[in-house]
Parts: structure tokens; sequence; C-alpha cells
């Protein structure tokens, strides 16, 4: 089956759809959506995770549709060399091997799968305090990270949509982990409520 094929195929069973974004037609997850990161995985982006400088790649998800939701399971992930000048605030992915991670992905024989792709923001701090707060000032998606979250896939002559992911850990405080997804046509493009909610929490640390 080619990948085109299983698309619309995804799309007949009722866990794809279609939307307009900026006058083009994509393909996009059908709500309600969950989607579960297994613990290997989980475990992966906290060890990883670079508290001086943004990291990035993609999260490969099995798409299933389950009690009338769709549903993704993350059960490995590829991490994509970054590339940027500025890897401490910019995360821009090596092309080559993007296109290749994603060809991969769709292409795949076996298991047809989704490539969801993420990036790190760092928080790192020789000051606890200010380590914690950058956890927190960091839980949101920059301009640039709305923009890039605009542009899809190309399968075909299919386009896809899907969300991207933001991951924050924290280098001292080891029990914090954030995991955000956003856009795909069904989610915020950012995180201001949590963010919000995790700022009058570390306060409340702080004043401790």
């Amino acid at each position: 089956m080619t990948t085109t094929n299983w698309l619309l195929k995804l799309k007949e069973s009722g866990i794809l759809t279609t939307g307009q974004k900026d006058g083009k037609e994509f393909l996009h997850l059908k709500t309600p959506c969950k989607i579960h990161i297994s613990e290997e995985v989980t475990k992966l982006l906290r060890t990883t995770y670079d508290p001086q400088k943004e990291l990035g790649g993609m999260l490969i998800a099995i798409p299933k549709h389950q009690n009338g939701e769709t549903f993704l399971e993350v059960n490995s992930v590829v991490f994509v060399k970054n590339v940027s000048e500025t890897p401490t605030t910019t995360y821009r992915p090596d092309a080559d091997e993007w296109r290749a991670v994603i060809k991969n992905t769709f292409d795949n024989k076996e298991e047809k799968t989704f490539p969801i792709q993420f990036h790190t923001h760092p928080t790192h701090s020789n000051n606890l305090v200010n380590e914690m707060l950058n956890y927190v000032y960091q839980a949101n998606t920059s301009e640039q990270d709305q923009k890039v979250s605009n542009y899809g896939y190309t399968v075909g002559d299919l386009n896809i949509i899907l969300p991207d992911c933001l991951v924050i850990c924290n280098g001292k405080i080891a029990d914090k982990m954030f995991v955000g997804f956003y856009n795909g046509l069904i989610a915020p493009i950012e995180f201001e409520s949590h963010r919000k909610e995790e700022i009058s929490k570390a306060m409340e640390k702080v004043f401790e």
C-alpha cells in the first residue's frame, strides 16, 4: 500500500480529516485525540535533554482509532542533529537527516507511522532559583515555533499537518518535565494558560 493510499484509508477510518490553513487544504488528526508516550521514550527524552542547548527530532507515533477517538502511541524517538549557529536559543535540524526520517517513517513497509517533530528549550542556570524560573518561562512556543508548526508535509498530492511537540526538563530538579503538543490544526499554538499556572506554583516555592 502506498503512503498516499494509507493516509486516505486513515481518513476513511476517522483518524484523519481535512481542514484549511491559509487557503490550502490539509489532512490532519481528527478530534478527540489522545497521545500516549511510552515510558521508554519518556525516559530517553529526559536523559538526553541538554539544559544548555536546544535538541530535537521526531517522535514516531502509531495511529489507531479506539472507542471513537483518535489515539497515537509514541513508542520510539529519532534525534536529528541541530546545525544552528546559536543552539542555545534555536533548533535548526540538519535538512538531509530531517527529510530522511520523514521518508523512512511514512515509507515503512512493516508498520506505517506518523513523524511528529519535537524540539527542546534549555533551562540552564548556575542559580537553582533562576533555573526553576527558566523552566517555567521556557514552557511556551516562540514566534518561530508557531510559524514552523504551520508548514506540514507533502505526500504525493496530499498535504498533512501534525501537531508539533515541545519538551522541557530541569537540569537539577529531576522530577520536572513538560511535554506539550501544539497546532496541527487541533490544538492551541501556545501554552500560556499552563505557563501562568506554573509561574504561580514556582513563585510559591521561591517564597518558601
